[in-house]
């Protein structure tokens, strides 16, 4: 309660004319506290001062890209970059009407012809993102940075899960990463920019029209591989949607293979994160194929 007191009147110092008539806590993730406001305002708070930097630069990025895609992303008309004494960092924007896509709603869906349209949409939006101008001309250094995070990874894998795993799932987690980092075509990638956690979270869907709405949650906005973001496709919707994908995107063929490398990751993902966070849910959740 202390929190949200302070969170409102951060809100009412700077913009004095925003009538605060109805506030409700939605969210209180691992990086930041959220507020709805007024039913139609979203207001994002950092909890620690690395989430300062990170928002600083989510806005920036929100900046940039705005005018770029076709779907509502949030639009920050409200915010604060700067923390003192009386203040606190965080942004504010319009709340996209829509829910988000989870799998039961995208389940019930009985149309083909929606399906083939979320795909066009979700393909769309990733192409407007991922042409996006970058600076970065060097591919050899975005391979070797990709090729050392995998590496890493795997090395912890080793370290931290192997011990819980049985032989048949250590065996197939080894072919797994051997397969991708020996092959130097997979570092050979072009960077784009990435949503980087594109999931059924952040997808919002507008059930009456039965199209996407917007997209939220830029946080992992960054200079990446493409495959990226259709992996989190992959894992979300499965594969017949997948599927669908390729048909309306055939360029997708160009990096499948790393796709599909990187969505059999993140149940290794999740559960490293489970044991490192004390998480037991999620660590069990991981493991599950693998013991």
């Amino acid at each position: 309660m202390h929190k949200m007191l302070k969170y409102i009147e951060c809100i009412s110092h700077l913009y004095p004319d925003l009538i605060l008539s109805k506030i409700e806590p939605i969210s209180t993730g691992q990086n930041n506290d959220i507020l709805l406001i007024n039913s139609n305002l979203i207001f994002r708070f950092p909890k620690y001062r690395s989430g300062i930097k990170q928002l600083k630069i989510e806005v920036e990025k929100l900046d940039m890209i705005r005018e770029r895609v076709s779907l509502s992303i949030p639009n920050p008309i409200y915010r604060n970059m700067h923390q003192n004494k009386a203040e606190c960092v965080f942004m504010g924007y319009p709340k996209i009407e829509g829910e988000p896509l989870t799998d039961r709603i995208f389940n019930e869906i009985d149309k083909i012809n929606i399906y083939w349209e979320l795909a066009k949409q979700l393909t769309d939006f990733l192409k407007e993102l991922h042409s996006i101008p970058v600076d970065v001309e060097n591919n050899q250094e975005m391979g070797k940075m990709i090729y050392t995070e995998w590496s890493d990874l795997y090395k912890q894998i080793k370290e931290k899960l192997f011990p819980y795993m049985s032989k048949k799932g250590i065996y197939r987690t080894e072919e797994h990463f051997k397969e991708f980092l020996g092959n130097k075509a997979h570092f050979d990638i072009h960077p784009v920019w990435i949503h980087g956690d594109f999931g059924t979270s952040n997808i919002l869907y507008n059930s009456k029209r039965q199209r996407l709405s917007g997209i939220i949650d830029f946080s992992s906005f960054d200079l990446g591989d493409p495959a990226v973001d259709y992996a989190a496709l992959l894992a979300s919707y499965g594969n017949h949607f997948f599927h669908i994908l390729q048909d309306v995107e055939p360029d997708v063929a160009l990096f499948v293979d790393r796709v599909h490398f990187y969505h059999g990751t993140f149940a290794l993902q999740e559960a490293l994160f489970g044991l490192e966070n004390n998480d037991p849910e999620a660590f069990r959740s991981g493991m599950e194929s693998f013991w």
